[in-house]
């Protein structure tokens, strides 16, 4: 947008939503700077140590008034993504620039995690306070031992994985599920969604020879907080008819992990069947996982969160570590040995790692591998 297209809709704004009262007009905007303002110095001036982060705030006023002005006049879209891979599931993150976190932080907090977590089952478990992966193993852990004191071993599972979750969300299922927050902040949110497209998914558009104005898009990036949002709300009408169901005895979601326990297999079945359905019914662009999504008897171990879930005889459920996580665990303890040995980490640094590493593992029955752990790996220097 060039200089004259820019202040012909700076007066548009004047004449419309401020009639026709520049003082009206930048009121608004030291309104919107000031939020930003408290929003960088709050969350992200923290994460001050990056160039990216320094050359901002060597300007910080002048950035901040014009993300501003930018905001109220709904033009403001994410500038890129910078691509780098997470290993453990592998994947790849898209991390927006840092300007544009303050945005999209100021966007989720005050106009779309007000509205939308108050629709939320109370079980719906990422990324929100007071919730999270270690209190999800827990309450799944907890239930499956009091389902067994009233229903014994007659109890099954349907374990839900989605494939490929966020590569494959629905731009207009996300918009239809979004359109309640506040207008002017849908805006923005459709300029994050427009920023960002699965390019698997546009090549098989792309191979129907539509029109391209109706090539559908989907897929969102893995790295900011609009997506996480997106991730907790979009199998929210799942959670809430599943939940509804009589014979569902216990759900739990995290992301798009979930699993819901009953007493018959057929009952699992249904289920399986309703979500797959609901899935294309609503052209929503996604599908169960084929290997990971699963049917069985409590009896039958499953893995969720990270753990391995074992029913007992005596009706108690055990945690293990699963393989994987054990092994991924003893690289990183061998590489802050390596670290320490040669001075690049201290020794605080050393223990507050290990003590986060063993309160995870408090959570299960882990007390041989807390040992095996400690035994084998000592810090010394070199």
């Amino acid at each position: 947008m060039n200089k004259e297209e820019l202040q012909i809709l700076r007066i548009s704004h004047i004449n419309g939503k401020c009639g026709g009262s520049v003082k009206k007009y930048a009121d608004r905007i030291d309104h919107i700077y000031t939020e930003l303002y408290e929003f960088w110095r709050t969350r992200l001036k923290q994460k001050r140590y990056t160039a990216e982060a320094y050359e901002f705030e060597k300007q910080a006023s002048y950035y901040l008034w014009i993300l501003a002005e930018q905001v109220l006049l709904g033009i403001w879209s994410p500038k890129g993504y910078k691509d780098f891979k997470v290993y453990h599931p592998d994947r790849i993150i898209s991390a927006p620039a840092y300007d544009d976190r303050i945005v999209e932080y100021w966007l989720t907090e005050k106009y779309i995690k007000p509205v939308m977590q108050p629709k939320l089952i109370p079980l719906n478990m990422a990324c929100q306070e007071n919730k999270g992966q270690h209190k999800t193993v827990l309450y799944l852990k907890q239930a499956i031992e009091e389902i067994y004191k009233v229903n014994g071993k007659k109890i099954w599972y349907f374990k839900g994985d989605i494939q490929g979750y966020y590569d494959n969300v629905s731009h207009d299922y996300i918009k239809k599920i979004f359109s309640c927050i506040d207008k002017d902040a849908f805006v923005l949110f459709e300029n994050i969604l427009n920023s960002f497209e699965s390019e698997e998914c546009y090549a098989k558009e792309k191979e129907k020879k539509l029109h391209p104005e109706s090539i559908k898009k989907f897929g969102v990036p893995k790295g900011n907080l609009p997506s996480q949002w997106i991730g907790i709300t979009y199998l929210n009408e799942i959670d809430h008819y599943i939940t509804g169901l009589p014979y569902v005895l216990f759900y739990v979601r995290f992301m798009d992990d979930f699993i819901a326990v009953c007493t018959e297999k057929w009952q699992c079945k249904r289920l399986r069947s309703y979500c797959q359905k609901h899935f294309d019914e609503n052209e929503m662009g996604i599908r169960l996982h084929p290997q990971k999504t699963q049917i069985a008897p409590i009896t039958t171990a499953f893995k969720f969160c990270g753990w391995q879930f074992k029913l007992r005889n005596d009706g108690t459920v055990r945690l293990h570590v699963r393989n994987d996580r054990k092994e991924l665990k003893e690289t990183e303890i061998r590489q802050m040995q390596n670290d320490y040995a040669r001075g690049l980490l201290s020794f605080e640094d050393i223990q507050l790692s290990l003590q986060s590493v063993y309160a995870y593992y408090k959570l299960g029955d882990t007390r041989t591998l807390r040992k095996y752990l400690s035994d084998k790996y000592r810090f010394r220097r070199n």
